[in-house]
């Protein structure tokens, strides 16, 4: 059967000892069965049962008091490989950051972007858009597929967010005909459609502080089960601190016949920081819209890299669990969940130092962001329906999440 790459692929190199952010540190690494009976034939033999358990049905490695995998030396290099070579480690580890999707006639590979090498590989890549195969295949699903990806890529005076939600709105057009012609989807996705779109877009943004908001809480979610288990913690819980004293700065109901002042005394402490330190970076609502438009004014620079990100998940993702509009829609929602939990992250981070908003502190969250959305599309469906009113969201919220 033949397998599709896109254009960057042959370029990747793990970058073993020196990756900043390993895959063997708080990772579900799991373990094959032919990896076990090696590791039962290694020399000195490896206790399986004592490196390994089972959660949710698989057997994943048990990673020590730090979140490390027990395999991994000081050097940020694997004992396995080291003693026995690349063969002793499990499937899981030889092809990470790596996948492929099975089609009827063909294999479409890809990296994800839980490994910041494939981060720094698109980051060299900015001049020049990505490129990504397109099978010689007559379907709808597919033809979607490459008109989200050349939007993306091609309408680059659009912001990324903007495009995706006119691209959900294009699909659910397409998902509410019961058998939708090609010249009905070429008609969604013409460069007429998208201008009206677009202008109505304009006359309809959503509001700032609600957008931030609702990316606030979201990305708080997301993080719970995180700071459960103590994985990210380095990251997380600066970031979750700041995102709960800025949600309830927000929301804080004002009682004009007590101390204006006692309300932020109580968020400061339940916070564990100083009232002076709160109060000197208070964001009224007055002024966080411009904090906003600061901070989008600096993210512009990576604004590249967002377009070879999200392109990359669109080509890798949208179509490798069912080719139904449905479950696009779902992808796209899934996908604009991730970078809106990405984008808040950023801003956090931007607001509490505006200074150093550096490539390192992207090409970070846009790893651990990843990692911690990874979810297996059975999670993910499970997630959304626990999660919202509806498996399927109304426009209105996914341009929410948007905010542009």
């Amino acid at each position: 059967m033949q397998t599709l790459y896109p254009d960057y692929y042959a370029q990747f190199r793990c970058t073993a000892d020196k990756c900043p952010i390993t895959c063997c540190q708080e990772w579900k690494i799991s373990v094959d069965d032919d990896t076990l009976k090696r590791w039962a034939a290694l020399n000195p033999p490896v206790d399986s049962k004592l490196f390994t358990y089972v959660q949710d049905g698989q057997r994943v490695i048990a990673l020590n008091s730090r979140h490390v995998c027990p395999f991994l030396e000081k050097n940020k290099l694997c004992r396995l490989v080291l003693e026995h070579g690349e063969n002793a480690i499990s499937e899981t580890c030889q092809i990470f950051p790596r996948e492929t999707h099975s089609f009827a006639d063909h294999e479409e590979a890809s990296l994800m972007p839980c490994c910041p090498a494939v981060i720094d590989l698109w980051a060299a890549q900015d001049a020049a858009p990505l490129t990504f195969p397109r099978p010689d295949i007559d379907s709808i699903p597919f033809f979607i597929r490459s008109a989200v990806i050349d939007a993306i890529l091609q309408q680059t005076d659009r912001l990324p967010e903007q495009i995706l939600s006119a691209c959900f709105y294009m699909i659910q057009e397409i998902h509410r005909k019961k058998k939708p012609t090609k010249d009905f989807v070429s008609d969604c996705f013409s460069e007429k459609s998208f201008c009206q779109l677009y202008d109505a877009m304009d006359d309809l943004s959503p509001d700032c502080i609600d957008s931030i908001l609702e990316c606030n809480e979201l990305l708080l979610d997301l993080s719970v089960n995180y700071q459960k288990e103590q994985l990210y913690q380095e990251w997380l819980t600066p970031l979750t601190q700041q995102a709960k004293t800025l949600s309830e700065l927000l929301t804080e109901p004002e009682d004009e016949t007590s101390d204006p002042s006692k309300p932020y005394e109580e968020i400061a402490s339940r916070a564990g920081i100083a009232l002076s330190n709160l109060l000197a970076h208070l964001q009224t609502e007055e002024e966080l819209p411009a904090q906003w438009q600061a901070f989008r004014t600096a993210f512009a620079q990576y604004e590249p890299l967002m377009r070879s990100y999200l392109a990359n998940e669109v080509y890798s993702e949208l179509l490798s669990f069912e080719d139904t509009t449905r479950h696009m829609l779902v992808r796209l929602q899934w996908l604009m969940l991730q970078y809106a939990a990405l984008r808040q992250s950023l801003f956090l981070i931007w607001q509490d130092s505006p200074k150093t908003f550096s490539y390192e502190k992207v090409r970070e969250a846009l790893v651990i962001i990843n990692r911690m959305t990874g979810y297996d599309e059975e999670d993910i469906y499970e997630y959304l329906e626990n999660s919202f009113e509806s498996l399927l969201w109304d426009w209105g919220y996914f341009a929410l999440l948007a905010g542009f």
